[in-house]
C-alpha cells in the first residue's frame, strides 16, 4: 500500500471511533429520564389500613356502634393527613369484624372511595358470640399479604378488650409474625376493662406505653397523629 493510501485510511479512524462512541450512548434512556421515573416512584406513598372490629357478645350493641363511629370519624382523619416526604398518599381501606367467626366487609379490593366504605362499615350488624382474637390477627394477616400494595404502609387497626375465649389460641407468635411481614398492629381497648399485657403483646408497645382506650376524647387525633408519623417512615 502507497504512503498516501496509508495516510488516508489513519484519518478516517478517528472519525469512525467518535461514531462508535456516539452511537453507544444512544442506547437505552438517558440518566435524567431514569432519575425523573424513580422520583415519580418514590412520590407516592401506598397505605393499606385494616379496621378490625369486635363484634363478639362482650362488645354488646353499644360498644359495637361506638366502633363503628370511631371508623368513621378516623377513616375521615386519615384522608385529611398531609404528605411530608411523599408528594402523594394512595390510601385504600378495609373493615373486619371478629368473634368465634370472621367477616370481611369490604377488602381492600373492593376499594371504591372513603364514602363507600364509610356506608359499608355503618351498615355492619352485631355477630355476638365468643372473643378470638387469634382469627381476627391471622385472617387482618392474609388480608394485607394478599390484596396489600407491594412496598406500602400497612397498619391493622384491632380494637378489643383482650379477653379472649378460653378456646382462642396464643396470639404471641402470630402477631409477631405479623410484625416481621411489616405489619403495624395498632390497639384500642374496649373499655377501661382491658387486658393491656394482652394488647401490647399484639402490638408490640412496650410496658410503659399506655393502652388506648376507645373512651377517650382525643383517641382520633392520637391514632391520627401517630399514622401520620408511620407513614412518613416509609
Amino acid at each position: 500500500m502507497r504512503r498516501r493510501d496509508v495516510a488516508f485510511c489513519l484519518l478516517l479512524l478517528p472519525a469512525f471511533m467518535t461514531q462508535a462512541v456516539y452511537g453507544q450512548r444512544k442506547k437505552g434512556p438517558k440518566p435524567n429520564t431514569l432519575a425523573r421515573k424513580n422520583d415519580f416512584q418514590d412520590a407516592i406513598c401506598f397505605i393499606d389500613v385494616v379496621f378490625i372490629l369486635d363484634s363478639s357478645e362482650s362488645s354488646k350493641i353499644v360498644l359495637f356502634d361506638n366502633q363503628k363511629d370511631f371508623v368513621d370519624s378516623l377513616s375521615e382523619k386519615i384522608f385529611q393527613l398531609t404528605p411530608g416526604r411523599s408528594l402523594k398518599y394512595d390510601i385504600k381501606l378495609a373493615a373486619l369484624q371478629f368473634s368465634s367467626s370472621v367477616q370481611i366487609d369490604p377488602p381492600l379490593s373492593s376499594w371504591k372511595d372513603l364514602r363507600t366504605f364509610k356506608q359499608r362499615v355503618k351498615s355492619l350488624n352485631l355477630i355476638g358470640q365468643g372473643t378470638f382474637s387469634y382469627y381476627a390477627i391471622s385472617n387482618a394477616t392474609r388480608l394485607l399479604k394478599r390484596e396489600g400494595r407491594k412496598d406500602g404502609v400497612k397498619v391493622a387497626l384491632l380494637m378489643t378488650d383482650g379477653i379472649d375465649h378460653p378456646k382462642s389460641p396464643d396470639v404471641q407468635s402470630i402477631s409477631e409474625d405479623a410484625r416481621i411481614l411489616g405489619i403495624s398492629f395498632i390497639t384500642v381497648g374496649l373499655s377501661t376493662v382491658v387486658n393491656e399485657a394482652k394488647l401490647r403483646l399484639i402490638s408490640g408497645d412496650p410496658s410503659n406505653e399506655p393502652v388506648l382506650l376507645l373512651s377517650d376524647p382525643t383517641l382520633v387525633d392520637r391514632i391520627q397523629e401517630r399514622l401520620g408519623v408511620l407513614f412518613e417512615r416509609k
